[in-house]
């Protein structure tokens, strides 16, 4: 996952004797995923409702308790008058959690407006827009300081928080069917994370160069916004809550949800 979210998760990971390391934005690798071009990947949530057979690595994830300030929505409606919102096309958590807060907040029903890849969400005259990852954090600045512009920002893991009162699962390591995780593998997805988190003012640091951002912004953005223990209470809840709304407005596989690798060889 290239974006500044997902960094603490990979750290060190090039380096491992465990995984030959493929980056590519979440849409990209799900559909590595589904053709069998890659074994595991740290991908958007929604994709392990959506075919049967996934399996995710136990106690990792990229999450937020509250607001995760790179997953928004922005409207230039009152959100209950929402009828179209513009998908951003690297985006498959936040573009299945935009709808189901949607509907959860009165909307009613909303036509999805993709975007090509490459596209400006913003451009394609909808109600409403998602921006996910780096160019969220961006865009939000932008608006911030041209406070003209009439479009409200909403962030869909307070949105989802409001709903359910549940954390938000964004993206998870999921491993596709068939393939076998060894203990070794999984000590080495669980160091890079461990080894990202103590590294977050690095990563900061990093990020300003290729951002654009404060260094200090995106460290808090990365130590208090983002949360990486799928472990936490209610993490492993919200996902299951996660694809429950999202079979019922079709948008997951019903009956369909992955389940924890459980090692039983080394």
């Amino acid at each position: 996952m290239p974006y500044l979210a997902g960094r603490p998760c990979v750290e060190g990971l090039d380096r491992s004797p465990h995984f030959e390391v493929v980056r590519a934005t979440p849409a990209e690798l799900i559909a590595r995923l589904r053709d069998g071009a890659i074994d595991v990947a740290l991908c958007s949530s929604i994709e392990g409702f959506r075919r049967p057979g996934y399996r995710y690595v136990p106690g990792i994830c990229i999450g937020a308790e509250r607001e995760v300030r790179s997953v928004l929505m922005f409207s230039r409606v009152p959100l209950e008058e929402c009828t179209t919102l513009a998908l951003d096309p690297a985006s498959r958590s936040g573009a299945a959690l935009a709808q189901i807060v949607l509907r959860g907040m009165g909307a009613p029903a909303v036509r999805a407006v993709e975007t090509s890849p490459g596209g400006d969400p913003s451009r394609t005259g909808a109600h409403a827009y998602i921006r996910i990852g780096d160019a969220a954090l961006r865009h939000a600045a932008q608006l911030r300081s041209t406070p003209e512009v009439e479009v409200e920002v909403y962030d869909l893991a307070a949105l989802w928080r409001r709903l359910t009162g549940l954390p938000t699962v964004f993206a998870l390591w999921l491993v596709r069917p068939g393939v076998a995780v060894t203990r070794d593998q999984i000590a080495a997805l669980r160091a890079a994370r461990d080894l990202g988190i103590h590294n977050i003012p690095q990563i900061a640091l990093e990020g300003e160069r290729t951002i654009g951002l404060p260094a200090a912004f995106l460290e808090g953005y990365l130590r208090d916004a983002c949360r990486y223990d799928l472990d936490a209470p209610g993490y492993v809840e919200s996902l299951a809550e996660f694809g429950r709304r999202a079979a019922e407005l079709g948008l997951a596989e019903d009956g369909v949800a992955p389940s924890p690798v459980i090692l039983e060889y080394s």
